[in-house]
């Protein structure tokens, strides 16, 4: 059985979401994580704690549920930040072999019947 997991990089955490191809929502998960607010009215973070959130999220995610990891077929991210997928495409690579930048087609095999 094939699994999708969808994750928001948010400003105070990381959300997961896994369905089955039948769009059963299977398992969720959240990490939270700090803002840095070195001066009024300032707010930072670095890409590391966004990794270490998805990482958090993901692990837990897939132990909740149950689900091995090789059974993921697509992930989709969304996050608030310019790049903060390139920033975790390393950690997206263990899940994924392939990366698709746009829709090809070979997604509908994913939600086909």
């Amino acid at each position: 059985m094939g699994y999708l997991i969808g994750l928001d990089i948010g400003t105070q955490g990381a959300k997961g979401l896994l369905i089955d191809r039948s769009g059963k929502q299977v398992g969720s998960s959240y990490s939270g994580y700090d803002v840095l607010q070195p001066k009024p009215l300032w707010a930072e973070q670095w890409p590391e704690v966004w990794v270490e959130g998805v990482c958090k999220t993901l692990r837990s995610l897939l132990e909740t549920a149950s689900v091995d990891a090789g059974h993921v077929v697509a992930i989709a991210i969304s996050g608030l930040y310019g790049g903060s997928g390139e920033d975790l495409m390393e950690v997206v690579n263990d899940f994924m072999q392939e990366r698709l930048a746009w829709f090809k087609g070979k997604q509908a095999r994913f939600f086909s019947p």
